[in-house]
């Protein structure tokens, strides 16, 4: 099977969310730019944060907003494993780590994701693909590598492209679609530039049809000379960031590029974009508010950890330039909560904020508990024009850690908020924390003197699996074989749960 064997299917999928390594994900996206497929899906979230019932909502979006940047427009989610009623909770739990079902606590902001999860594919679906690089994958070298039990192209491929050819490309400001002899026959070299491995083995017509490319003014570069595309053709949207992502589409009337910050630390940092003509918007994935980017050809960038905004060019962009986060007058929140766990009836006044692990009653308790109190504000802290938010702090970045047994992710960052909120206020949905920024716009709920402020807070189901003995599947495995190992079960122990950050209302 190679690339072009997608252009048999309707839907090409893939797998892999490794978005500055060859994978089969990319392998299924570039089959749709080059054959014309609107659509492509991936399998989404398989093995993401071990152990079973660990999975945050952060790790979903940081591991779909790689898929997207991957050229990725459907999301495959894994997954949903049944559990009948007998079972308890947390439940029958998935070998493959994650579990998206009402069976973890933070469920109650699932709508929230899912909307930012539909957003994003839907106008990932809208123009045009706009990578501008086109790799050629060496095919006839990986059949002529093949041994018993070792038939995979794509698996085989990463060796043949070696691993600084992929980053290379990226961090010279480019995305990249790869490309093959068949499809090379079938519909030309369709970008500006086309980029060739170390090739040993290449069919002469494709020979032929690259020379053709070059007379036309196509600009072919060896692996060895990455490293100098930037000099060979403007760069589409280099930050100098290896973090920052991006993605572009193009319309008729606009250019819409998916711009995501892949890391655990804040970026803050100038986009040196192609486009020079128009006026730019900063699109919110979530809520859908504009606010402007500022000047074409240099774009100021401040992306928290795992942020990702929507950047589009057009004629018609007339927003003023969003004004920089932080700065402004403060109320400090951070303490005296009444924490109410309704499904424990209990009831505690909270003098400091600390983990639910902290106290014996709720050290392995999985589900909500809303925190309550109410909060005085002066007259001018709310005077018109100013931007009030609901801020819960930054939160911690983790060292990254490879396991070689766990081949998923995570987002290596632990919230303040451990591990959704939900936020009223003066019994108003104000909105909902999942992911950095850490914050909710309160401004048309706040008003002057005493207001009711209510953080419903939900943690994970792992909790309450950890307080629980493991089944013993030795009868099992003597009788069927041992069908699979569950991942890290052997020392399970609760996770920090709670609002845990100082926590502010800042007025802007």
């Amino acid at each position: 099977v190679m690339l072009s064997s997608n252009a048999l299917v309707d839907l090409p999928e893939g797998e892999g969310s490794q978005w500055r390594e060859f994978t089969s994900t990319r392998w299924a996206s570039s089959a749709s730019h080059l054959y014309g497929r609107p659509v492509t899906s991936s399998e989404t979230w398989t093995w993401l944060h071990s152990p079973a019932f660990r999975a945050t909502p952060l790790d979903m979006k940081a591991e779909a907003d790689r898929h997207f940047l991957e050229g990725v427009n459907q999301l495959v989610g894994h997954g949903w494993p049944y559990s009948p009623a007998g079972a308890g909770e947390p439940g029958w739990r998935f070998y493959a780590a994650a579990v998206f079902s009402d069976h973890n606590p933070w469920w109650m902001v699932m709508p929230d994701i899912a909307k930012y999860l539909q957003r994003v594919s839907f106008l990932l679906r809208q123009g045009e693909p706009a990578n501008d690089v086109a790799v050629y994958l060496p095919t006839e070298d990986a059949w002529s590598g093949f041994q018993a039990g070792r038939v995979s192209i794509n698996q085989v491929m990463p060796a043949l492209l070696g691993p600084d050819l992929i980053p290379r490309i990226l961090d010279a400001g480019f995305n990249f679609d790869f490309i093959d002899d068949r499809a090379i026959e079938k519909v030309g070299i369709r970008y500006p530039v086309l980029v060739l491995p170390e090739v040993k083995r290449m069919p002469p017509e494709t020979a032929r049809r690259i020379e053709q490319f070059k007379q036309k003014g196509g600009i072919v570069v060896e692996a060895s000379r990455v490293g100098e595309l930037a000099r060979l053709y403007t760069p589409d949207f280099a930050t100098g960031n290896a973090a920052v992502g991006f993605i572009h589409r193009k319309l008729a009337d606009s250019d819409i590029y998916f711009v995501a910050n892949t890391g655990n630390q804040p970026v803050r940092a100038n986009a040196r974009v192609r486009i020079q003509d128009r006026g730019g918007e900063w699109w919110d994935p979530e809520s859908g508010r504009v606010s402007g980017a500022g000047v074409a050809g240099s774009i100021e960038l401040n992306l928290a950890p795992y942020e990702s905004r929507v950047l589009v060019f057009s004629k018609n962009a007339v927003v003023p330039v969003a004004k920089t986060r932080g700065g402004g007058e403060t109320v400090d929140l951070s303490s005296g909560w009444s924490v109410v766990f309704p499904s424990l009836t209990r009831a505690i006044e909270m003098r400091e904020l600390r983990s639910w692990t902290d106290d014996e009653a709720t050290r392995f308790f999985s589900g909500r508990a809303a925190y309550e109190k109410t909060v005085t504000v002066a007259p001018e802290f709310v005077q018109s024009g100013r931007e009030i938010v609901l801020d819960f702090g930054e939160g911690s970045p983790v060292v990254p850690q490879s396991n070689s047994r766990n081949p998923g992710m995570r987002a290596w960052l632990e919230s303040p908020v451990r591990e959704a909120a939900i936020v009223f206020v003066n019994d108003q949905r104000a909105g909902v924390v999942w992911h950095p920024p850490y914050e909710v716009d309160v401004t048309k709920w706040i008003r002057a003197g005493k207001n009711s402020v209510r953080v419903d807070v939900a943690n994970l189901a792992i909790n309450a699996l950890a307080g629980q003995s493991m089944p013993d599947h030795k009868l099992l495995s003597l009788r069927y074989g041992e069908r699979f190992q569950a991942q890290d079960m052997q020392n399970l122990q609760p996770v920090p749960a709670g609002m845990l950050g100082a926590v502010r209302l800042v007025s802007r």
